[in-house]
């Protein structure tokens, strides 16, 4: 049987390859996998920082260390909506399993601050600068009207 931390990080890699047991092979491998991990750590300190109770200083913080590298800030962001959407079902009461966090409890956690208004908007936000990302958009002018587009969501 596997231990806690193995179970988890085995369910973080299953969630990460999207249910393809080929890349889930791929991601399990040393290196993969801790870039998986480190991504996957990002996008649930993003999603933390929403919280009203955190300063926004945090929040700034976080959408500045989103990378720079548009097809590394396009993947960035998409988990982030993954992660949103898990938040967003939770809030209404979906039994949907989720799909980015590994556990209905740690989502359950995070969103328990967070208003559904606030979740959607922010969704939309992000969505916005996905697609305006996808057009060949300034990085890091996008990366700033995020933070500020957050702060007023």
């Amino acid at each position: 049987m596997l231990a806690g931390t193995d179970r988890e990080r085995f369910k973080s890699i299953l969630l990460g390859a999207d249910g393809m047991i080929g890349r889930a092979i791929q991601l399990a491998s040393p290196d993969e996998s801790q870039a998986l991990e480190e991504r996957r750590e990002l996008i649930l300190s993003f999603v933390r920082a929403l919280s009203p109770r955190i300063p926004y200083s945090e929040m700034f913080r976080q959408v500045n260390s989103l990378p720079k590298e548009r097809s590394s800030l396009v993947q960035m962001l998409e988990g982030i909506t993954v992660a949103l959407r898990d938040l967003i079902a939770i809030k209404r009461g979906v039994k949907a399993e989720p799909l980015f966090f590994t556990s209905r409890e740690l989502a359950s956690t995070i969103a328990k601050d967070l208003t559904i208004i606030r979740l959607v908007r922010i969704y939309d936000i992000i969505l916005a600068t996905i697609k305006e990302c996808e057009k060949n958009a300034n990085n890091s002018l996008l990366i700033t009207n995020l933070g500020m587009k957050i702060k007023m969501a």
